[in-house]
């Protein structure tokens, strides 16, 4: 697989946490944490997410990142679901949007016309509430 065609996965974008620490991916299975960098690593490292990766690595390596430390970091994101080729990155599935309205009070049936004015299916009947149903009880 080409470096040019692979990327971060939606779910793995860089997050920084602390001033020395990055962060990729939520999960603590497949997520990771990196710790004990330098401020201009940690910039470095944000931009992965936003850089083609040869110009990432250019980057990497004006900011000291041996190639290296770049390879074993490419090849742990791989591991773990991280980085994929562009082509090949499965869409998470997204689920379907779920809001309730719970409650007598004089909100409550506004609050479930916007909701279907936004889409959501209408109220089901006798208090069900499944995905996407808004109802006001």
């Amino acid at each position: 697989m080409s470096l040019s065609h692979e990327q971060l996965t939606p779910h793995a974008r860089p997050l920084r946490r602390r001033r020395h620490e990055v962060q990729f991916g939520l999960c603590e299975q497949h997520g990771m944490v990196l710790t004990d960098l330098s401020e201009s690593q940690a910039e470095c490292l944000l931009q992965l997410a936003r850089l083609p990766l040869p110009r990432w690595r250019e980057q990497a390596s004006r900011a000291g990142l041996s190639p290296e430390w770049q390879d074993q970091l490419l090849t742990t994101l791989r591991e773990r679901g991280l980085l994929s080729g562009r082509g090949h990155i499965a869409a998470a599935p997204v689920p379907p949007a779920t809001a309730s309205v719970l409650g007598r009070g004089r909100l409550a049936g506004p609050l479930a016309e916007a909701f279907g004015t936004a889409g959501l299916p209408p109220p089901t009947e006798h208090g069900h509430r499944g995905a996407g149903a808004a109802a006001a009880v």
